[in-house]
């Protein structure tokens, strides 16, 4: 296989592991790695390797904490920050403002890296190039939690990836042509790689340079769009969770999908438009050897469980059959419909979920209000947990299905950082149909297509009535081009709007937004999220990137 960046074959499947002992007998070394290799199909008969840096390459206990670092866009380089050939290092509590040529962030060769409680707006110069708020390549058992991801893709794997957890992140607005709120390894091969209650668009199994197996996605709530934007071009098909062709025994499980003016079709082929499930039929093995259990879908039908319910517990959707070389890959249909809340934080074998706190998470409490922002918090709230799933009742999604996660609430609730605000004039408006459509002058130019919350002022109150969200009274675009904005605004305001629009609303940021929630710990002791108990963080710490 070719990639972009190769000339010829690549090894992409890579497992990245920590040497545990060497020892030699009649010049045969026999090395001990930890943790055992994943994968059973290495073999010296298909060649495998082994390789390793001068250990002057390699960093071990690195660590980057608590503060911005803003790209000016004025050099070439790749990465604010690379994470390249590291053990045990971590990015937290960071605000990256800004991308240099791919994205502020790259995880690459690395083993039990720690990337959570960060903030990313990669797009702040608007020029359409949505860069991912960060990369990931040839890593292993990295754990990417509770981080913001704005203004371009959240998550993109470049392949060689193994036993990665991405969980409990969030991402909005991605300033695309198209839908492409998307987590998505776009390079081969990655496997065992769990995607745990994650908020955002779409999530993609991506065939365009490599294939993936083993992989499972479990309590993420997957609107099947950008959410509110609804004015994307022809090329932004709403979609769930999409299987593109070459993915097998991909694991779906208790994930909440949908929204039912978008995709309301249980099922599409790679065609399809509107699919909660998008599976590429060319391959059949995709299908065959795909696991669904106990998706909560807006999509009800009569095999639901219960009936019409939109809740699935369905043995034709377990690969309990398979058959050739493939038949000890089959998975037993489950006894019951049982789910536990968490698949890597101990959580037992079934789950009741809890509503007002009480997961012992020591991130999952989120500040709402500030006395003095961020060191006075004058208002919390702890969301449901487990925040998705077929047993999870009363929420605003998916038939009650689903609730906002942690790092959803907290981007509404920051505060904006004004300095990054550009102002932008407003020559006109209009309203119709429940639609408030302004017309602005000197508007980003080019491929770029902004999206997500802007203020305004010097309007009147009526031009924002019942439109608002935040404390930071802002208005969400539901659609814009080169030169109009719009957003919906219930009544008719019987007014002009003109005025000043302020756009983008970067968020100041300081992982203290995140405090403990009380409770039996589910986590077994993860790291410190910030706020509660423990060492304050520095304040005021700015690295600029020339």
């Amino acid at each position: 296989m070719t990639q972009p960046s190769g000339s010829g074959r690549n090894r992409s499947q890579v497992q990245t592991f920590r040497v545990s002992s060497v020892s030699a007998s009649g010049g045969t070394y026999t090395v001990g790695v930890s943790p055992s290799i994943y994968m059973p199909n290495w073999s010296t008969a298909r060649s495998a390797t082994l390789t390793w840096n001068d250990r002057t390459y390699n960093g071990t206990g690195v660590g980057i904490e608590n503060m911005t670092i803003f790209y000016s866009g004025s050099s070439s380089v790749n990465f604010d920050i690379t994470m390249g050939n590291t053990y045990a290092s971590w990015v937290k509590g960071v605000r990256f403002v800004g991308a240099p040529v791919i994205s502020p962030l790259n995880v690459s060769g690395s083993k039990n890296a720690l990337v959570s409680n960060n903030y990313f707006f990669s797009n702040l110069v608007l020029n359409g190039t949505y860069p991912p708020a960060m990369q990931t390549d040839t890593s292993s058992d990295t754990l990417i939690l509770n981080n913001i991801m704005t203004s371009g893709v959240p998550w993109e794997g470049n392949g060689g990836i193994t036993g990665l957890v991405f969980a409990y992140n969030y991402g909005r607005d991605t300033f695309t042509l198209y839908n492409e709120n998307s987590t998505f390894d776009h390079h081969g091969y990655s496997s065992f790689e769990l995607f745990e209650g994650n908020q955002m668009g779409q999530m993609l199994e991506d065939a365009t340079w490599g294939t993936h197996n083993l992989n499972t996605y479990f309590r993420n709530y997957v609107p099947c769009w950008d959410a509110p934007y609804n004015t994307f071009t022809s090329a932004g098909v709403p979609r769930g969770i999409a299987i593109d062709r070459y993915h097998r025994f991909t694991n779906l499980v208790g994930n909440a999908i949908g929204t039912a003016s978008q995709c309301s079709t249980y099922q599409g082929d790679y065609n399809a438009i509107g699919s909660i499930f998008r599976i590429d039929t060319y391959d059949p093995l995709v299908s065959s050897t795909l696991f669904r259990w106990g998706n909560a879908t807006v999509a009800k039908q009569a095999g639901d469980s219960p009936a019409n319910s939109g809740v699935r517990f369905l043995a034709s959707e377990v690969p309990s059959t398979l058959s050739s070389a493939l038949a000890s890959l089959s998975n037993v249909v489950p006894q019951d419909t049982s789910l536990p809340c968490s698949m890597f934080f101990p959580s037992g074998t079934s789950c009741t979920p809890s509503y007002g706190g009480g997961s012992g998470l020591n991130w999952w409490n989120v500040c709402t209000s500030w006395s003095s922002f961020p060191t006075s918090c004058a208002g919390s709230q702890a969301q449901p947990f487990p925040m998705a799933g077929p047993e999870v009742v009363n929420g605003p999604y998916v038939n009650g299905h689903a609730y906002d996660i942690p790092a959803a609430v907290a981007w509404l609730n920051l505060p904006i950082d004004t300095s990054l605000q550009n102002s932008y004039t407003v020559t006109s408006s209009s309203w119709a149909n429940g639609v408030m459509t302004l017309t602005v002058a000197g508007l980003p130019a080019g491929s770029v297509h902004i999206m997500g919350p802007f203020q305004l002022a010097g309007v009147s109150s009526a031009c924002m009535a019942g439109a608002t969200v935040g404390a930071s009274n802002e208005l969400l675009m539901t659609g814009s081009n080169a030169s109009t904005v719009s957003y919906a605004l219930p009544s008719n305001p019987g007014t002009g709007c003109t005025g000043t629009m302020k756009f983008p609303d970067v968020r100041q940021f300081d992982e203290r937004v995140y405090q403990s929630d009380s409770g039996t710990p589910i986590s077994g002791g993860l790291p410190a999220g910030g706020g509660g108990t423990g060492i304050a963080p520095p304040a005021g710490l700015v690295a600029s990137v020339r």
